[in-house]
């Protein structure tokens, strides 16, 4: 990881290096969709004919993929500062062999609930925040999602979020140390991933922690990852916004900062979402079925 710029709410990183890497997502001409971490499948799904939607499936293991090395609980009491969750995040996944990091650009958000739907999450900079990739809607229900799912993407996605692993009970011996930190307000944020060709987001990391937040009545915070495509400002636009500057510092020389940050952000690249890496597979189907069929009842895996 290079190159990172990091304020308050965003971090945006270089990441390098083309190592080993476990974490696989792959795709059939036939719109299958697999994601493996090593010999272990966390996801199944199928875009629907006519790409009206896409059905989802996961596995019932209940243990960590360990994308990320776990959130110590002495850790969580320490930090409650959004970066350094953040700087925690990024440098895990880069040394993770378990990552959905691949060279390029990208960015951690943490995420603002959306003052006109508490259900949703949206991207602290006010440009993005009608972006769908970077949009997350019902988030708590993931903590108690069943084995298979329905996303009807209504002609925008559905930004969803869908678990890894079997959501532990409420019960559990971490589940309750997790809610009471969330009771506390000190408890870690969520991670999740974009993925544009699902038009969902993956929960990374985070899953006792999610089902602590819901039984606990709290919302978490979340962070979510991205995989960025950025386009560097025009001279028209860099010109555009030095008039713009040069007018209004005069006619309003008290707005200085906020002028320094329409400039910084006109000689800024444009940040939009980029596509998921994946791998095609000609010969995924059969197996991708056997799968399915052995880790689902009768019923779910037809519904799939």
């Amino acid at each position: 990881m290079s190159d990172a710029a990091l304020d308050a709410r965003e971090l945006t990183f270089t990441a390098e290096g083309t190592g080993a890497r476990e974490l696989r997502l792959e795709v059939s001409r036939s719109a299958r969709i697999r994601l493996s971490a090593g010999a272990r499948r966390l996801m199944w799904a199928r875009v629907c004919s006519g790409f009206y939607g896409v059905t989802f499936a996961r596995s019932e293991d209940a243990s960590s993929p360990g994308f990320l090395p776990p959130f110590r609980a002495d850790e969580a009491r320490r930090h409650q500062d959004r970066a350094w969750w953040m700087r925690r995040i990024a440098s895990g996944l880069a040394e993770s062999p378990i990552t959905p990091l691949r060279p390029g650009r990208w960015q951690l958000a943490h995420l603002v609930a959306d003052a006109s739907d508490d259900a949703c999450f949206v991207h602290p900079r006010a440009e993005l925040r009608s972006v769908g990739p970077l949009t997350v809607f019902d988030l708590l229900e993931a903590a108690a999602a069943p084995s298979t799912r329905d996303d009807d993407f209504g002609g925008h996605g559905s930004w969803s979020v869908w678990p890894l692993r079997r959501p532990s009970d409420a019960d559990e011996a971490r589940v309750k140390a997790w809610r009471k930190h969330a009771v506390e307000g000190t408890l870690p944020p969520v991670v999740l991933w974009s993925v544009s060709g699902l038009q969902s987001h993956l929960l990374l990391d985070g899953h006792d922690r999610l089902v602590a937040a819901r039984s606990a009545g709290v919302t978490p915070d979340v962070v979510l990852l991205w995989r960025v495509h950025e386009t560097p400002p025009t001279e028209e636009r860099m010109a555009r916004a030095a008039h713009a500057y040069t007018s209004q510092f005069e006619r309003h020389p008290g707005g200085r900062q906020a002028l320094n940050t329409m400039l910084e952000r006109a000689f800024s690249p444009t940040r939009a979402p980029a596509d998921a890496f994946a791998i095609g597979r000609s010969d995924m189907d059969d197996e991708w079925d056997r799968e399915v069929a052995s880790v689902l009842t009768a019923e779910d895996a037809d519904a799939l």
